[in-house]
Parts: structure tokens; sequence; C-alpha cells
């Protein structure tokens, strides 16, 4: 009984959050802006650059791990995986579902709201989680 009330609390304060949540986002201006995906871009050449080459460097020197030839090109592929899962997310929590190829203008998607947003973005970008 008293699980079950906790249970409950716990689910309404866990609902009473995310309503909170989604009101202060339709409260917030929604703006228009690149920054993040620029910013994302910088990082991802500068650390598709030097972090693969950087690590594979420190392995060998310290550790005298080598992993071959090629290691660099597959840790670039493997930082290039995780930095597009990054922009994934950036996406989805950002709302910035205006830099979807094809998808709204950003009028548009001002207008859905963030509840229809995230569910846009979540829907277009699932397809490179599978």
């Amino acid at each position: 009984m008293v699980g079950r009330i906790a249970a409950g609390q716990l689910s309404g304060t866990a609902n009473a959050q995310a309503e909170e949540k989604e009101k202060m986002m339709d409260q917030q201006e929604y703006k228009k802006t690149y920054k993040p995906l620029i910013l994302w871009m910088i990082l991802f050449i500068a650390g598709s650059t030097f972090i693969p080459v950087f690590i594979n460097r420190t392995l060998d020197q310290l550790f005298q791990i080598t992993w071959g030839e090629g290691a660099e090109v597959r840790m670039v592929l493997m930082f290039t995986v995780i930095a597009i899962d990054g922009l994934l997310v950036m996406i989805y929590t950002g709302e910035y579902v205006y830099w979807i190829n094809g998808g709204p203008s950003f009028e548009e998607a001002k207008a859905a709201g963030s509840e229809k947003r995230k569910a846009y973005a979540a829907a277009h970008l699932s397809v490179f989680l599978t």
C-alpha cells in the first residue's frame, strides 16, 4: 500500500516536472540560431583531426600499445560516429528541427510547440540510431 502510494507520488512528481519543463520551453522565446551547429562543426573538424592522432601516439608512447596499420583511420571513424550521435542529441534536446534537411521552416517549427518539435525530431532522427 505504502509502496503504491510512494510510486504514485513519484510518478506524479516526474509528470509534474515534465509538464513544468514543457511550459518553460513554450514560454521561452524560440529563437532561430545556428551557433550550436557551427560550434559542433568546429569541434568535429578539430576533434576528428587531432584526437585520433593524439590518442594513437599516446597509447604507443606510454603503453607501447599499437593498433597496427590504419589505426588512426579507425579512430577517426569511431570519433565520427560518436560526434554524429552527439549532433542528434543536440538537435533533439535543443529542438532544432529546422536543421533537418527537408524539415519545417523555422516559423513552422516555432508555431508547432515543443512537444511537436521533439516528436518530429525523434521520428526523423531515429533512422540514424537503428
